[in-house]
């Protein structure tokens, strides 16, 4: 995840979103396809609005703290939160953060529909610089995929 200001992108194995603020691109690599949305600001999904994610208040989520677990030697809190719109996707988050850092480690998505997915932080660095091009969503890059523009 990179963010700067309202702007961001999110890579994992087969997914990349991009965002100016205002328009999220999706992009499917397992079925070449892009999704173009407008953003939901009030959104706390990870791939809808990573730095809202990162930015939980109370009123949105009840959370309780879970205990800690040792990965690789090192302590991680684990703090669940489960969200207060019962319409959500997920019936909770898991969140577990270094407890030397307390930098994000992993956050798990537990679905309702049994679609569970995991995303782990290879590293964390807050008040990174970040050029506005890093963020760019290029749409030539994908000449050879399907646009649907849900806006």
């Amino acid at each position: 995840v990179l963010s700067k200001g309202d702007a961001f992108k999110v890579i994992m194995n087969e997914l990349e979103v991009y965002s100016d603020g205002k328009t999220k691109w999706t992009v499917m690599h397992d079925v070449d396809e892009i999704n173009i949305q407008e953003v939901d600001p009030d959104s706390h999904d990870l791939l809808d609005n990573p730095i809202n994610f990162f930015t939980v208040n109370n009123k949105d989520f009840s959370y309780s703290y879970k205990g800690s677990v040792i990965v690789g030697g090192k302590t991680m809190e684990k703090i669940e939160f489960v969200p207060k719109d019962k319409r959500a996707a997920y019936s909770a988050v898991e969140l577990q953060i270094e407890k030397a850092t307390q930098y994000p480690y992993q956050v798990s998505y537990i679905g309702k529909e049994n679609e569970n997915y995991t995303v782990r932080v290879k590293s964390f660095a807050p008040n990174a610089k970040i050029e506005d091009v890093q963020l760019d969503f290029k749409e030539q890059s994908y000449n050879d995929y399907e646009i649907i523009d849900l806006r």
